[in-house]
């Protein structure tokens, strides 16, 4: 069930989507194996993922959709699967949570905090708040409206009152998550536990590969738009963090001189420098669909049926490259070494497979489901030994039968191989 901050306490936060609106989330109640579960005290929240706009016009083009504002946003029965289904056959880890998804208007992983509107070629106001949109969603979750009459809507959801609390973040929300796990957890000090899961989260502060044509990029639509387009993502991320006013995780904002502190929107950095009481479980494709097209921006020289041997060889030595290259960055930012963590990351070529029903509980690595991987983890003790929960990929093989060379069989196949840049209409 879909709900909309009230007024006043988006209003005492300074919370406002992009077009001005107020925030919003999907709430689904507790379930268990009986029919509807009394599980009240256990939480799962989602902040929902949707990519970024990185530029003023961007972001009020966006502002008219429902990545942008609330009066786009659709009220619909839960419809999500994986991680978030209700079933308890198909999610008995989780359905018995309080499950919510915190709906994603800022355009920038709830990382922005610009106190003052800027304004487009024809005048409309933008607003970059993503980081007050959260605090307005986790003040109305708690139930302790700030409105002199508390929404009867939302009176008694009681996260206040929760006993643990799993924080994830899928996409560009896994990326809000990281940032905002820290201030999540001083404002529920009652909680007795709290992991953060990051989905596909993880994005590489990486340079394209060297193409070997003069072209800097493809793209598929807009060609007016090729030279932003272009743009290096993480210089377009830099732009992002400036325009918004953005910050990262509070170590990495603490740890850089202020003419750094923009690398803090890069998982790698402010992963590093994550409080280490937060446990921290991953689940990423080395070799991501959305990187592979948006950050490396890569593609395939042929059609898989129709490439010759020296074309398959070079595909998969440019696809082993960028598995080897996302392993060093995690191991490198010291993610896989944090007590109480681990890391599930597979060489299937997907993004965010975790909201798929299908891969979450079919998609192994070392012989164990995604869905277990992240269920054993959420069970240990908050100082469990990573290596006890981290599963790495393999690498794929020119010379197997498989489709697309992949080492492993479990990795769906059927999922689109490569994604347009910045994806549109995909829910990156």
């Amino acid at each position: 069930m879909l709900h909309t901050v009230d007024l006043a306490t988006a209003e005492a936060h300074g919370a406002r989507c992009l077009d001005g609106s107020p925030p919003w989330f999907y709430y689904d109640r507790p379930r268990s194996p009986g029919g509807s579960g009394s599980n009240n005290a256990s939480w799962l929240v989602m902040l929902d993922g949707g990519a970024w706009c990185y530029s003023l016009d961007e972001c009020a083009a966006r502002a008219t959709n429902g990545l942008g504002s609330s009066l786009q946003a659709k009220q619909r029965s839960w419809v999500y699967s994986g991680l978030l289904d209700p079933s308890p056959a198909h999610n008995p880890a989780f359905a018995s949570f309080h499950r919510v998804l915190l709906g994603y208007c800022d355009g920038g992983s709830f990382a922005g905090n610009r106190e003052a509107a800027l304004h487009d070629s024809s005048g409309r106001p933008v607003w970059f708040r993503g980081r007050r949109n959260l605090d307005a969603q986790l003040e109305a979750l708690r139930g302790l409206s700030l409105a002199p009459t508390p929404s009867a809507a939302l009176r008694g959801l009681g996260l206040a009152d929760g006993a643990e609390l799993l924080l994830a973040g899928g996409s560009a929300g896994g990326l809000g998550a990281l940032f905002s796990a820290e201030r999540v957890r001083a404002r529920l000090p009652q909680l007795s536990r709290f992991k953060l899961l990051l989905l596909s989260a993880f994005f590489l502060h990486r340079q394209p590969e060297p193409l070997p044509r003069a072209a800097a990029c493809r793209r598929t639509f807009d060609p007016a738009a090729s030279s932003a387009a272009c743009t290096p993502w993480p210089d377009k991320m830099r732009a992002l963090y400036e325009l918004m006013h953005a910050s990262g995780a509070p170590g990495c904002e603490r740890a850089l001189p202020a003419t750094e502190r923009w690398r803090c929107i890069f998982a790698n950095e402010s992963g590093a420098r994550l409080d280490g009481g937060v446990p921290l479980f991953l689940v990423n494709s080395a070799h991501d669909s959305w990187q592979t097209a948006n950050v490396w921006r890569t593609y395939p020289r042929c059609r898989w049926s129709r490439c010759a041997a020296a074309d398959v060889a070079r595909d998969v030595r440019t696809s082993n490259r960028m598995i080897r290259s996302f392993l060093a960055d995690l191991h490198a930012a010291g993610l896989l070494r944090r007590p109480g963590g681990g890391a599930f990351i597979s060489s299937c070529n997907e993004h965010v497979a975790s909201l798929s029903a299908a891969d979450y509980g079919s998609t192994l690595v070392g012989g164990t489901a995604m869905a277990s991987a992240i269920a054993r983890w959420w069970h240990a003790p908050a100082d469990a030994p990573p290596e006890q929960h981290t599963y790495l990929p393999c690498e794929l093989d020119p010379a197997s039968r498989a489709p697309h060379y992949e080492c492993n069989p479990t990795c769906s196949t059927k999922r689109r191989r490569r994604l347009r840049q910045e994806c549109p209409g995909w829910p990156c």
